[in-house]
């Protein structure tokens, strides 16, 4: 029976309704069932496990399919052992008196429960574009019709997380289609993302970031999509991905270094330039105002300036410490005591250190479990160079040109975002995520260019192939067992 769910090819979608639906009809999610919903992930991942074994034919799509299936099982079970306002980031200050969240995202969306229109004043995170929070309203205000109070209200919030991170992984197997990736080269690529910890994460968390992210990799998928064939619907599309990603949040604007330099090449071929000028203003028309509105609106009615960011409190301050201690200096010590962020300016002072806490764990600290925390730290770190290693090799084949300038946008808004505003909380991953992506493609590209080298190729292919397996392992069994 298994076996011919895999015969179709909504596999991915089916299983995001069922856990969906699953999760929604469960009695409680908080973090008392967290023994109750780490079993029946293991159960779901069991289940995914005996598919590939029952299945007759396991072609490239049923791995893949059956890898998001396991990604969305994390996900959903993450969301649901973990309570709403636990590993939150800005979420605000509980009330008891009001009996609800004052400043913070939590803030934020229950203004849009009652409104439609943005908040009159421009305090704690109203500098964000709305879009996020007006659904989440929207959502909150649906689900307490419904009967539900507030607490219970926020928790199945939480899942509309769980379904966009589940979204990102069918847009990522998208992008790596058209990049031209397929069987082993695909599936490394794609275990990546279903199985990076910061996907984990970031399911559960009740701010922008996460559907920013989702935004931000559909209008690359488009991009490369444009760059075949700029047809009206793909100019539309692409406008929209963009548009509603900077009304999500600000920096989606770092994807259209990518679009502009598609664009300017297409200018830059003679043949059909005069229709591809009418498709791009088709695309500002659409992408302009629905990307900017916010700003202007800021700016005119608050005097708020375009990029505003409310700067964090002095006690994370770590701009005293130099620029080549900050950006350069790694403390590798660090990763087998202390494989967890310390939010302390004397241990966490240093980018390249946090990025590679912060990608796995967030800026959060788990009981219990420092050991399986500090294998999965450098396992983490010989991925990472790996995949530098892959784009490197992967350039010098004149391969993944525009997934390079995707991550060398986000690297280089990310370390001026850390020289403006230098706190420990401005150096979190999640300022990096779409940079997952970049470096799983290159690792699915350097494993199909190697596959000409010989033994030489096969070892290469063999030792990533073991780092990968050993880290996705690493990264459930931490999930499935933490605190």
């Amino acid at each position: 029976m298994l076996a011919r769910l895999l015969e179709k090819s909504r596999l991915p979608g089916g299983a995001l309704l069922a856990l969906t639906a699953f999760v929604c009809l469960s009695p409680v999610k908080a973090q008392a069932d967290i023994g109750h919903a780490q079993a029946v992930m293991l159960a779901l991942l069991l289940i995914c496990g005996g598919a590939a074994l029952a299945c007759r034919e396991l072609t490239c799509e049923r791995r893949a399919a059956l890898l998001m299936a396991a990604g969305l099982v994390m996900r959903f079970g993450y969301v649901w052992y973990t309570v709403y306002w636990v590993r939150q980031h800005d979420i605000g200050v509980w009330d008891s008196a009001q009996g609800l969240f004052v400043r913070g995202h939590a803030y934020y969306i229950d203004h849009y429960v009652k409104h439609w229109l943005p908040p009159a004043e421009a305090f704690w995170q109203h500098h964000h574009p709305p879009l996020f929070h007006f659904l989440s309203g929207k959502l909150l205000a649906l689900l307490r019709l419904c009967g539900k109070g507030y607490h219970e209200a926020y928790e199945s919030l939480q899942l509309m997380g769980a379904a966009v991170s589940g979204l990102i992984m069918l847009v990522s197997y998208r992008v790596f289609r058209e990049l031209e990736l397929k069987d082993g080269a695909l599936i490394a690529a794609m275990a990546v993302i279903c199985f990076h910890p910061t996907f984990f994460v970031l399911a559960g968390s009740l701010n922008n970031d996460n559907l920013m992210v989702l935004f931000v990799l559909w209008a690359f998928l488009l991009t490369l999509r444009w760059r075949k064939e700029p047809s009206v619907k793909t100019t539309v599309l692409l406008a929209l991905a963009i548009g509603l990603g900077m009304m999500t949040k600000l920096s989606a604007v770092l994807v259209t270094s990518v679009t502009a330099y598609v664009f300017c090449e297409k200018l830059a071929a003679k043949q059909g330039r005069e229709t591809v000028v009418k498709r791009l203003m088709a695309f500002f028309s659409l992408c302009v105002p629905l990307g900017l509105w916010h700003t202007v609106y800021m700016a005119l009615r608050f005097k708020v300036a375009p990029g505003y960011v409310q700067a964090p409190g002095v006690s994370i301050y770590i701009g005293h410490y130099s620029l080549a201690h900050r950006f350069l200096y790694v403390p590798a010590e660090q990763f087998s005591f202390l494989p967890f962020c310390q939010i302390d300016t004397q241990v966490d002072n240093n980018v390249p250190m946090y990025i590679i806490k912060s990608s796995l764990f967030g800026e959060f600290r788990f009981a219990g479990a420092d050991f399986a925390a500090t294998a999965l730290v450098w396992v983490n770190i010989a991925l990472i160079a790996l995949s530098l290693a892959a784009m490197a090799y992967a350039l010098a084949k004149r391969k993944g040109g525009l997934p390079c300038m995707l991550w060398c946008c986000h690297m280089a808004g990310y370390i001026g975002f850390n020289i403006a505003l230098p706190y420990i909380c401005t150096m979190d991953f999640r300022y990096l995520v779409p940079s997952v992506l970049c470096g799983a493609g290159f690792l699915g590209i350097a494993s199909a260019e190697t596959r000409s080298m010989g033994l030489p190729g096969k070892l290469l292919r063999g030792s990533a192939s073991a780092a990968l397996i050993v880290f996705c392992a690493l990264s459930v069994a931490f999930y499935l067992t933490v605190d």
